[in-house]
C-alpha cells in the first residue's frame, strides 16, 4: 500500500501534477493562501503566503514540487537494490560488532551504490531538464534566475524565434551532461560493478 502511495507521482503525467502543485502554492488563490487566510498565522504552513516574494522561498516551493516527482523513481531502484542485498554480508557485521550507522556507511551503501548510481544520474538529467514545473510557475519571475535550460531553449524558439541561440543552448546542456556523467560516475565507482566479497 505504501509502495502504491509513494509510486503514485510517477503515474501522473509531469504537467497535471505541476497543475496540483500549483493549486496548493499560487499566491491568490492556492489552498495554502485561502487555509492562511483562514486560520491566520497560527497554521504551520502560512510561511509559504508570500513565496513568490522571495527567491529563496520560491526555491523551496520548487523543490517540493520536484522532489515529489522525482521520488517514485529513486524510491524503486533504492528498494529493487535493497532487496538484492545478500544477508551473509549483514550477519558477518552483525558478529564483527559493527553499529547501525557502520552497517550502513561500511557494507549496506558501497553494495547499493552501483545500483542506485544510474538512478541518480537518470533522475539528475530529467531534474535538469525540467521543463513543466517553471513553465507553470513561470508568472513568479519572469526574468531568466527561473529558466531551466529546457525552458529556455523554449522561450528562445517560441518567443523571440531565435533558433540559433535554442540550438547552442542545447548542445551547452549536452557538453553539461556527458561531463556531469563522466565525474559522477568515475566518482562513484558504478562502472566497477557489485562485488560482494
Amino acid at each position: 500500500g505504501w509502495q502504491v502511495l509513494f509510486i503514485l507521482p510517477w503515474a501522473i503525467p509531469e504537467a497535471i501534477g505541476t497543475m496540483l502543485w500549483l493549486n496548493i502554492f499560487a499566491p491568490v488563490s492556492g489552498w495554502l493562501v485561502l487555509a492562511a487566510e483562514k486560520f491566520g498565522n497560527v497554521m504551520p504552513l502560512s510561511i509559504f503566503k508570500d513565496w513568490g516574494g522571495s527567491q529563496n522561498m520560491t526555491l523551496v516551493v520548487l523543490l517540493i514540487t520536484a522532489l515529489w516527482y522525482g521520488f517514485p523513481f529513486m524510491m524503486l531502484a533504492a528498494s529493487a537494490g535493497l532487496k538484492l542485498l545478500p544477508q551473509e554480508v549483514f550477519d558477518a557485521a552483525s558478529i564483527d560488532g559493527a553499529s547501525a550507522w557502520q552497517t550502513f556507511r561500511y557494507v549496506t551503501w558501497p553494495i547499493l551504490m552501483p545500483l542506485v548510481v544510474p538512478a541518480i544520474i537518470i533522475r539528475a538529467i530529467f531534474a535538469f531538464n525540467q521543463f513543466y514545473l517553471f513553465q507553470m510557475f513561470y508568472f513568479v519571475n519572469s526574468n531568466f534566475n527561473m529558466f531551466t535550460h529546457a525552458r529556455l531553449s523554449y522561450f528562445l524558439v517560441y518567443d523571440i524565434r531565435e533558433f540559433t541561440g535554442s540550438a547552442i543552448v542545447n548542445i551547452i546542456t549536452i557538453l553539461f551532461l556527458l561531463i556531469f556523467i563522466i565525474l559522477f560516475n568515475r566518482w562513484s565507482k558504478a562502472g566497477e560493478g557489485v562485488t560482494y566479497a
